[in-house]
């Protein structure tokens, strides 16, 4: 990655954009160095940034990865409210962590918060469609939720 990031980085600073006849470059480059200067800074700065992105998103999962792991752990010794904490730091720390938002989901359900449930296992569902234990957990939820709705309708 770096190989390339140093060769992207080369051509960025001193060739001519990609599919620009060398000859309009050179044109170009004498009409607007000093504008030239400042667009080529700001690709480096752009190409910088995606390079260190990655690693921050993998960063970020396994952060969050283990606070989920932690609010297992408490939830298994029946500390939900420690839980929940847990893994509203997980989702804040990787939006797009579904095993974290259908914990989440199972900890509000176990506390009876049913609205922040099911708005939790419907973010689960939305990030991961085919996760078979989110979708599982959910239609128990709804199963549940509608039979006990019902019953206090009547």
């Amino acid at each position: 990655m770096r190989v390339h990031l140093a060769a992207c980085m080369r051509q960025l600073w001193s060739g001519p954009p990609v599919g620009w006849p060398a000859g309009a470059w050179s044109r170009q480059r004498s009409d607007h160095s000093r504008s030239d200067r400042s667009v080529r800074l700001v690709l480096v700065a752009f190409v910088l940034t995606l390079a260190a992105a990655a690693p921050l998103r993998a960063d970020a999962r396994s952060d969050a990865k283990k606070q989920v792991e932690f609010g297992i752990s408490v939830a298994q010794r029946g500390l939900w409210r420690e839980a929940i904490y847990r893994w509203e730091r997980a989702i804040h720390i990787d939006p797009s962590y579904a095993a974290a938002y259908n914990n989440l989901a199972v900890a509000y359900e176990h506390e009876g918060d049913f609205d922040k449930a099911r708005t939790a296992y419907e973010k689960a569902i939305e990030l991961e469609p085919e996760n078979a234990l989110v979708k599982q957990n959910y239609e128990l939820f709804k199963e549940i939720n509608d039979r006990t709705t019902r019953k206090d309708g009547q």
